[in-house]
């Protein structure tokens, strides 16, 4: 015979299992989701701010006779000076880094970029590469690729439309026919930069052929 309390365990199991399916389902479709959103929220906010350093960068170098091989850095740009009141601050605690003035600062965090997604290669000498096959491989998602101008860029990817695990362990990849490939990882940052080498002569300089 079946006890009051028995009953009782038995009627609650129904309402347990939905409310365990409930919060599976608000796990998978709205927690995922106000990620993303924070994380794009948080992207624009930092870049917003890269913005407004560079443009404090470019009026430090108007006001000291159009200088734009200084390398700054935030406290040149902090009161006294009169360009910002506060520091700049990263909403997710990167840190900024300033290099030349023409060069737009970056953070720490490599989804938080000016560049994002940009790609620049060059040759071993610093001249730009045309023709350099780019490829970004994350995991799970199809293969995107891109070739290089002949100013040796190339815009890879925009801001991607969801971000998950998968941008952590991303891959790009740079080839050109005679250079040696190379591969960076995406959390390096961007914009992704490559220095390819010329690969070895298959045969020796000055070596006659008979």
């Amino acid at each position: 015979m079946t006890t009051k309390s028995q009953r009782r365990v038995w009627a609650v199991w129904p309402m347990a299992i939905t409310i365990a399916g409930a919060a599976v389902l608000c796990w998978v479709f709205l927690v995922p989701p106000g990620i993303y959103r924070w994380a794009k929220s948080a992207y624009e906010s930092c870049n917003n701010k890269l913005r407004q350093v560079h443009g404090a960068q470019l009026m430090w170098s108007s006001d000291h006779g159009g200088d734009t091989n200084a390398i700054l850095t935030l406290e040149d740009l902090v009161a006294p000076s009169g360009y910002f009141k506060e520091r700049p601050v990263c909403p997710e605690g990167g840190t900024y880094v300033l290099g030349r003035v023409l060069d737009y600062p970056r953070c720490s965090i490599p989804m938080h970029s000016l560049e994002f997604g940009h790609v620049k290669a060059h040759d071993e000498d610093g001249w730009p590469l045309g023709g350099v096959s780019v490829t970004l491989a994350l995991p799970g998602k199809p293969l995107r690729t891109a070739t290089t101008d002949q100013q040796g860029k190339v815009l890879l990817t925009g801001f991607p439309a969801s971000e998950g695990t998968e941008w952590a362990n991303g891959k790009v990849s740079a080839s050109l026919a005679g250079f040696a490939s190379e591969t960076r990882d995406v959390k390096d940052g961007w914009p992704m930069s490559f220095r390819l080498k010329r690969e070895p002569s298959s045969s020796s300089p000055g070596q006659a052929q008979n």
